[in-house]
């Protein structure tokens, strides 16, 4: 039958003039669900597609219908959010309530009379290869608290305790502010218990360290921009803070700071500070390591020692070289290691520079800073570094160096030496404002700020000597602003985040999970061979998809073929032999299908558009997918060749006998007949009534015709 028409509906033919048309209404293909928190699904069509049928108007969010099925999760609208793409394909918003557990499958299908291709076809509000399953969701916001209706910055948040927190920043005016909170242990429950103005002149670059139960201490940028070291007291219940002591430790310059513990009563601080004068011009700033002594009541601050790590030549190329982002993280005892841009400064705010780690030994006293290796990870930029430790000899590095970037190092436990191991690109374009964490084990999650300074969080699995950084899970928690993050764990599945939104200043509360993601089965298949032919599977058959991007480990059989034989070719002699074929709840490795062992055979000179079938899971080496694929093989019919009826004719001298030719032929079609070997004696005729001979056949081959 034609599929090619003119506008009144007539069937092409081979000698048919005219316009044609196109009388097959316009189908979905595909629909793939993004690794972006299940917030958009990708819908292909099999031609362009319009709401009019005069073959313009764009599409809009109300042509389509959404489903959703199984799982925990549900739609807050059977409506798409949002709708892009032109030609085939369209990219939905999905507006997702609740948790997904990697169970739900999402169908998308045409409203009713509104998707049409240029031919005026409206595709029907059913289809088929219109689902996908939603991924395991790794990141869900537990709730969210307000504690300042302005703008606040400069946010530095640490664990007092297992339900309290502190939270140095800067707030109004300027101001340099702590805050205390209490949250429960699921985050559902967030209170402010306390607030102190600890500086009504500045507050910038805040680095807030825990001394004991009841001790902190913070270094900040104050007035002048001044460096200053201040002691406080907060008792386990965050209800009061009340300042101890204050150093104004550098009177000149200090900015970027990172503040760690060497010991019960020595502290060390990497920070930007300084100032100096080279010929007629004078620079804010040198890459410094400075060395405190505070005793666990914080009553007294007292500086021991100062390291300029760099930008030591007086001279005008090098003078202004300084220190900014600095990540400062104790390896053990007295082995530190420091993440920081090296950056020279021109006018109207240029900047050249590099992305270094150095590693230093501290004594504990602070007496003595010695730097050991260094090595520049980054030949571009290196913004908002933010250093974990991942074992004992093996660290990762989030920063910005115009992309969002996770490196791994590897550095002797003595620190003397640091070699790079691996790299993630993992957001393209800013990635800013990094507050990177170990979850767990080989998991971690990075707050940071993605392009529009829209609020993002993502989880990672790297291995424990870094040769593998995974991005398992990216999730969009703030659509509007998320800058000047500062995260902390408070167990295994609640974590706190201080950000600035638009206009306000939060703390919110995620619970995460970490772990393997569930692969998935993009979409049912089917794949075709031809009748009496073979089929030798591949991996991409099976529509294989996985958010960790792991590779497929195996798939398993949850029924077995309903026609035909299947069969895992064990000695590979591409011919079913008995014992090889495969059972329910089979397991059957990627290396099997890769090698070609898994085939079908279909049953002699059978054939059908859905042939047979059978049902799979897919695996990736840590779990199954959450929802069955139904493999569908077609068998294409193939013209089989006739079989000729062999015949003994038995005939008197003198007589002629006639001889009806015979066959058979599979599909029934029309028989013709051919002579290929005459007979050694006597002659053949054809005949019309079985009696008058109507011509000698002589030569052969000859087609009778009657």
């Amino acid at each position: 039958s034609s599929s090619i028409y003119d506008a009144a509906g007539n069937a092409a033919s081979s000698s048919k003039e005219g316009y044609l048309t196109d009388n097959a209404p316009p189908t979905i293909t595909d629909a793939t669900g993004g690794n972006d928190g299940n917030t958009t699904v990708t819908v292909t069509f099999s031609d362009k597609v319009y709401d009019t049928t005069l073959e313009f108007g764009v599409l809009e969010e109300t042509d389509f219908v959404f489903s959703i099925s199984g799982g925990t999760a549900s739609l807050n609208s059977t409506t798409p959010t949002s709708i892009s793409g032109s030609g085939k394909t369209r990219v939905l918003g999905v507006d997702v309530s609740g948790t997904a557990d990697g169970y739900e499958v999402l169908t998308v299908n045409p409203a009713e009379n509104a998707i049409y291709d240029r031919g005026g076809n409206v595709a029907s509000a059913t289809q088929s290869n219109n689902t996908t399953t939603l991924k395991a969701d790794k990141v869900e916001t537990s709730t969210a608290v307000q504690f300042e209706a302005n703008y606040t910055y400069y946010y530095s948040l640490v664990q007092m305790n297992v339900l309290n927190y502190a939270l140095a920043y800067t707030g109004l005016n300027a101001d340099g502010y702590i805050k205390t909170f209490t949250t429960s242990a699921d985050g559902s429950n967030i209170t402010n218990e306390a607030t102190i103005e600890q500086d009504n002149k500045q507050g910038y670059h805040n680095s807030l360290v825990k001394i004991d139960d009841d001790t902190y201490a913070l270094a900040y940028q104050g007035d002048g921009d001044d460096g200053y070291i201040k002691t406080f007291t907060i008792p386990a219940d965050g209800s009061v803070i009340t300042k101890v002591d204050s150093l104004e430790h550098d009177t000149q310059y200090a900015n970027h700071h990172s503040f760690v513990k060497v010991d019960d009563d020595t502290y060390a601080l990497a920070y930007n500070g300084g100032y100096k004068t080279v010929g007629n011009y004078g620079y804010s700033g040198d890459p410094y390591i400075k060395t405190f002594n505070i005793p666990a009541d914080g009553s007294s601050i007292t500086e021991v020692a100062l390291l300029k790590h760099e930008g030591d030549l007086l001279d005008a190329s090098n003078a202004n070289r300084q220190g900014w982002y600095n990540s400062l993280l104790k390896m053990d005892d007295n082995i530190f290691l420091l993440a920081y841009y090296s950056v020279t400064t021109a006018a109207w705010g240029a900047e050249s520079g590099s992305g270094k780690l150095k590693t230093f030994t501290i004594s504990a006293d602070g007496l003595t800073i010695t730097q050991l290796d260094s090595l520049e990870y980054d030949l571009a930029r290196a913004h908002y570094n933010s250093l974990v430790k991942v074992d004992d000899d093996t660290y990762a590095l989030a920063y910005d160096n115009g992309d969002g970037v996770l490196s791994t190092f590897s550095i002797s436990a003595d620190g003397s030496n640091i070699t790079k191991v691996s790299s993630l690109i993992h957001e393209t374009g800013t990635a800013d404002y990094n507050s990177f964490i170990q979850m767990n084990d080989d998991n971690y999650v990075l707050a940071y700020t993605g392009t529009g300074s829209d609020g993002y969080l993502s989880t990672f699995t790297i291995n424990s000597d870094g040769s593998s950084i995974k991005k398992v899970w990216n999730d969009e928690h703030d659509a509007n602003n998320g800058t000047f993050n500062s995260m902390v764990k408070v167990n295994d599945a609640t974590y706190l985040l201080a950000y600035m939104g638009t206009g306000s200043s939060y703390i919110k509360s995620f619970n995460i999970a970490s772990g393997n993601m569930s692969p998935s089965i993009s979409s049912s298949p089917t794949v075709t061979t031809n009748e009496d032919t073979q089929y030798t599977f591949s991996v991409s058959d099976f529509n294989y998809s996985d958010p960790d991007n792991d590779n497929l480990d195996h798939i398993k059989l949850i029924s077995t073929e309903t026609e035909g034989t299947l069969y895992l070719d064990a000695n590979d002699d591409d011919t079913y032999d008995s014992g090889e074929d495969v059972i329910s709840d089979q397991q059957i490795t990627a290396s099997n299908i890769t090698s070609g062992h898994l085939r079908f055979a279909p049953v002699a000179n059978a054939s059908g558009d859905a042939y047979a079938t059978f049902t799979y899971k897919v695996n990736d080496g840590n779990g199954y997918s959450g929802v069955t694929g139904t493999m569908t093989i077609k068998v294409a019919a193939v013209n089989d060749v006739p079989t000729a009826t062999a015949q003994t004719v038995s005939a008197d001298e003198d007589i002629d006998e006639t001889v009806t030719l015979a066959g058979s032929d599979l599909e029934t079609d029309t028989l013709t007949y051919i002579i290929s070997t005459l007979p050694a004696n006597g002659t053949l005729y054809q005949t019309s009534d079985g009696t008058v001979r109507t011509g000698g056949i002589t030569t052969v081959p000859t087609t009778v015709t009657d």
